[in-house]
């Protein structure tokens, strides 16, 4: 089955990613964004008034062209930056992708895709490798853990 053209909004919430020592995988997260092979993303990042020097990083990598939508605004938490960003998606979809995470799978966004349009899902959730601050594999959790998936 053929993909039809979608666009999947990707939609990262950012606060002090140099101060929180989030640099090194936020840039890992932007690579494994932009190096997608599923070329119809639209990159939200929503900085929540991040005072260290962030917004200078962002404005790279928007004039870059790999961030679409750039806005920075003052909200306490993680949840309204994560809101906002849905408000400005013009996606299809929607991938909710903090600072420090990544892609490991430079197909995933279009593999994810497929199997939406295929079953008529609403949406999937995948394996994730949980990092240790050495950044080596601590654990793996199963996308089947349908527990843990609603509780986090």
């Amino acid at each position: 089955m053929a993909i039809l053209f979608r666009m999947i909004s990707v939609i990262t919430p950012c606060l002090n990613i140099i101060s929180e020592k989030r640099e090194n995988t936020f840039r890992k997260m932007m690579e494994s964004v932009h190096n997608q092979s599923f070329s119809g993303i639209e990159h939200i990042v929503v900085d929540n008034s991040s005072t260290d020097g962030t917004i200078k990083i962002l404005e790279e990598y928007k004039q870059k062209g790999w961030i679409t939508t750039l806005v920075s605004e003052e909200k306490r938490g993680i949840y309204p930056p994560m809101n906002r960003g849905v408000l400005l998606a013009k996606g299809d979809y929607i991938n909710i992708m903090n600072t420090d995470d990544y892609f490991t799978d430079l197909n995933f966004l279009e593999m994810a895709i497929k199997k939406m349009e295929e079953t008529g899902a609403d949406f999937v959730h995948a394996d994730r490798i949980i990092k240790s601050k050495e950044d080596r594999p601590d654990s793996i959790k199963r996308g089947n853990e349908w527990q843990a998936f609603f509780r986090m």
